[in-house]
């Protein structure tokens, strides 16, 4: 049987259900793994922070764009020196204003499309004084020499009665690129129980 709440979700409450399957996911996959990524795959994190018409990020009324992911710089098979790049630059710009319409590869272009849907904003919009704000990281959550499981954490405000809030989880075979689907890391006795 279903439960159904009398009252609506507060914001609070939400978030702290969102963490909670956050924490849960993060440790059935470290306990299922050796939580470690291995000396076959080596990443820096780059990050790209730009504001609109140059002001300061930290200043109130601000418009800006934090992007955070793992630039990939040797990998233990083709797929993961090749297309894991490409996958992680594909994620980095494809939620929030710009919808996925930067090129892979060139996370500056996910800053363009931000601050011109801020600009055109602003023009319809003058007296809402709204600063607009996209926060997305991409993680390396674990990788050894079967899977790359990869978490992407975005907070975007984008002129609306609230803040958003996103995080996704992605495994893939590192060796073939395919995704991999939680019911494929356990054995069918598993899955019975």
């Amino acid at each position: 049987h279903r439960r159904c709440r009398t009252r609506p979700v507060t914001p609070e409450e939400g978030l702290r259900s969102r963490l909670r399957i956050s924490i849960a996911l993060v440790l059935l996959v470290a306990t299922h793994f050796a939580y470690a990524v291995p000396q076959g795959l080596e990443f820096e994190m780059r990050e790209v922070v730009r504001s609109v018409d140059d002001c300061d990020p930290d200043a109130e009324g601000c418009s800006n764009i934090a992007l955070r992911y793992p630039q990939i710089l040797a990998g233990p098979s083709p797929w993961s020196q090749q297309g894991l790049p490409e996958l992680i630059l594909g994620m980095v710009a494809a939620s929030g204003v710009g919808g996925g319409d930067a090129e892979v590869g060139e996370p500056e272009a996910e800053f363009e499309v931000f601050a011109a849907e801020v600009r055109t904003f602003r023009s319809e919009f003058p007296e809402m004084g709204v600063a607009w704000a996209i926060d997305r990281e991409v993680t390396v959550l674990h990788a050894d020499e079967r899977v790359v499981s990869l978490m992407l954490d975005e907070y975007s405000y984008l002129g609306g009665a609230h803040p958003n809030t996103e995080r996704t989880y992605r495994t893939y075979d590192i060796n073939t690129g395919d995704r991999v689907q939680l019911y494929q890391l356990f054995t069918p006795a598993a899955l019975a129980d």
